[in-house]
């Protein structure tokens, strides 16, 4: 007896999982334009009619997630993402899938974050509301990986208000449920930033520990996206301690990594911690050449923050 092939709409079920997964992987091995390219196809498969809603609100939010990677860290532009983003909230809230409404609205606030970040807005409130909200319906909802996904998140908007303590609070928590539930870039993401909390109270070796962690879990579940930024971290650990050898090699292998993937606003920062090295170490013209350099490519790609620090760096030339 012949089987009877499924329905249309659980063959794109299928695809549409598949293509998303593959621009995935494309975007953590660094390859942006790669993954683009895939959400791009992905999109025009899903103009099909007989797509159901939660599937195309599921790409919606791959696609949304990787345009926004791209405005935080090559083009500074957010408006397809968001556009995409609020898309998919709607089509999820139609669904009545509270655990993918709270995927769309997470990911919105990851935008807003990013474009703020971008922009250096101190006005965090939008993106916290959407944090909030899919933090709530996470924990209604029992799911601990998402749970650690939005408290992280909220971690970070404390982060940039400098509430350091709930901050702490949030990255401690997520790190500790992450590591219970093998959670593993969760895991790496929470160290990262508890080791920016030990950096501020000079507690170095701490600091470089956690630094550490995270690079190698990094590695393992091959997010090479994030190497450059990894690196940089475990630099600035040495350069805090005027270990400037050890922090300009950490520097300039962060430097090749974000040059083979085109990672522009890691390299704009990487850049200027060298022109801080170099002038801790009074080499004032090659610092204030690499001050001018992540000046230049800040500019370009409107990561106005970068911007400001490099201009504020310049303003001090001596005349």
């Amino acid at each position: 007896m012949v089987e009877a092939p499924p329905a249309r709409a659980e063959q794109y079920t299928v695809v549409l999982k598949g293509l998303a997964t593959l621009a995935e992987s494309y975007f953590y091995d660094g390859r942006i334009d790669d993954a683009v390219h895939v959400v791009t196809c992905a999109q025009q498969l899903a103009d099909a009619s007989d797509i159901l809603p939660q599937d195309l609100a599921a790409l919606l939010i791959c696609a949304g997630s990787i345009y926004a990677w791209r405005g935080s860290l090559i083009t500074g532009d957010y408006d397809l993402s968001l556009t995409l983003l609020h898309r998919a909230e709607q089509l999820a809230g139609v669904t009545h899938d509270q655990l993918l409404l709270a995927c769309a609205l997470d990911m919105l606030g990851s935008a807003y974050y990013k474009q703020a970040m971008t922009l250096a807005e101190a006005d965090f409130e939008r993106p916290l509301s959407y944090f909030q909200h899919a933090l709530t319906l996470r924990e209604t909802a029992h799911d601990q990986h998402g749970i650690c996904e939005s408290l992280f998140h909220i971690g970070l908007i404390a982060e940039r208000k400098r509430q350091y303590d709930a901050a702490l609070r949030a990255f401690d928590t997520v790190y500790t449920t992450a590591k219970h539930h093998h959670y593993h870039g969760a895991v790496a993401e929470a160290a990262r930033h508890l080791g920016f909390a030990h950096l501020r109270t000079g507690a170095f070796d701490q600091a470089l520990a956690c630094f550490q962690e995270a690079r190698l879990l990094l590695e393992a579940m091959g997010q090479h996206i994030f190497l450059p930024f990894a690196e940089l971290s475990v630099g600035e650990v040495f350069a805090m301690q005027q270990q400037w050898e050890q922090a300009e090699q950490h520097y300039h292998r962060a430097y090749a990594l974000a040059q083979t993937m085109q990672i522009k606003r890691a390299t704009v920062q990487i850049v200027y911690s060298l022109g801080e090295v170099c002038e801790a170490q009074n080499h004032a013209d090659q610092a204030y050449a690499y001050y001018e350099t992540a000046y230049d490519l800040a500019t370009a790609i409107h990561f106005k923050l970068g911007m400001i620090m490099c201009s504020a760096k310049l303003q001090g030339r001596p005349q």
